[in-house]
């Protein structure tokens, strides 16, 4: 069984769905706390139905025979997908990451992104928590299936199907998924800058992500 984590709009359901329509395996229905919620930090209890005195941690370390794939997503493509298109999931569950004025609060969603990854990325052992960039599913989701399928000794269904229907997610063109995977942006100055200066650089190491030197596609003059 596979089980597929990462914070909220960083392509979990994509991938969740990629995996379950090409490879020979059962994957945990979107949304489904059997094993944990999927938006858990490791330390938080209460993740798992089916022990809710567990953390997310010791939930998946309770069952070996899950195997789990933590996906993240570029911390720039990231904070436009929470500012731009949906906040509401990750605002419904973190409470502490609302800006005064009701929305998304930059600086209290990089503190997030830092502790969500920097503690699940220490649990990565390629044994039982393998890591995986969303962007990588996007840019050759042949070769991705290829690596899942190796890693974790599993059979594919066939010739790749890319899903269009996905839960939760409103799909994307050609020009959105190009944006994914090279960083294209649509983000103030003031916005990039301090994702720059508050992801934690180890953070960004562990994940194997790199920050753009130069303003992308910078188009919006608004300010913070």
């Amino acid at each position: 069984m596979l089980h597929v984590i990462g914070l909220q709009r960083s392509g979990t359901n994509f991938i969740n769905k990629l995996i379950e329509t090409n490879i020979n395996t059962e994957v945990t229905p979107t949304g489904d706390r059997t094993v944990c919620w999927k938006h858990s930090l490791p330390w938080e209890k209460g993740a798992a139905h089916s022990n809710t005195k567990l953390d997310a941690a010791s939930a998946i370390r309770a069952r070996p025979e899950v195997k789990v794939i933590l996906v993240s997503k570029h911390p720039f493509t990231w904070w436009e997908s929470i500012s731009r298109r949906s906040s509401q999931d990750l605002l419904l569950k973190r409470k502490d990451c609302r800006s005064p004025t009701g929305g998304a609060d930059l600086y209290k969603c990089c503190a997030l992104y830092n502790l969500y990854y920097g503690s699940w990325m220490q649990l990565v052992d390629h044994k039982q928590v393998w890591h995986v960039q969303y962007e990588q599913s996007l840019r050759d989701s042949d070769q991705f299936i290829d690596e899942i399928a190796k890693k974790l000794n599993l059979r594919r269904k066939g010739t790749l199907i890319i899903p269009t229907r996905v839960p939760y997610t409103r799909g994307f063109d050609e020009k959105r998924r190009s944006s994914y995977i090279n960083v294209q942006v649509e983000l103030s100055a003031n916005e990039q800058n301090a994702i720059r200066e508050f992801i934690d650089a180890p953070v960004l190491d562990l994940l194997g992500y790199d920050m753009p030197k130069a303003m992308v596609n910078c188009n919006r003059l608004n300010s913070l």
